[in-house]
């Protein structure tokens, strides 16, 4: 039995620093996209003014947010993991019920930077770029 808890904890230790280097990549792409619409905008090829622009930008603060709050859940939730795993590898419930939560905002994140991603690189590659 004890080792059964144990590959949950290891797997779910696992995931959880997955979960964390998505993040980080996803953050990333963020400051990325961001780069790519000042650059956009000091070309004048868009404008704040233009609300696809200011959409994209709302955008970006809208996931810059998810990331730092499922950022700070999963760091909770592996320090739930390391304490289990001080404890004698004892899980509660709680454990599995966040690991449940995290991967339904890991999976709708995942979901909505796709479109995002693909919306925001179709509208940059849209503007014409000032020499």
């Amino acid at each position: 039995m004890k080792t059964n808890v144990y590959q949950q904890l290891s797997h779910l230790h696992l995931e959880q620093r997955l979960w964390q280097k998505e993040l980080e990549l996803i953050d990333q792409e963020i400051k990325v996209f961001d780069m790519m619409l000042a650059i956009s905008e000091d070309t004048q090829s868009a404008s704040s003014a233009d609300p696809r622009f200011r959409a994209f930008s709302d955008q970006l603060r809208h996931f810059r947010r998810v990331v730092v709050r499922v950022g700070e859940e999963n760091q909770r939730f592996g320090h739930e993991l390391r304490l289990a795993a001080e404890q004698n590898h004892r899980l509660s419930r709680d454990p599995m019920a966040d690991y449940r939560y995290l991967r339904q905002e890991m999976d709708a994140l995942h979901d909505g930077f796709r479109l995002f991603k693909h919306a925001i690189r179709t509208y940059l590659a849209g503007q014409e770029v000032g020499v």
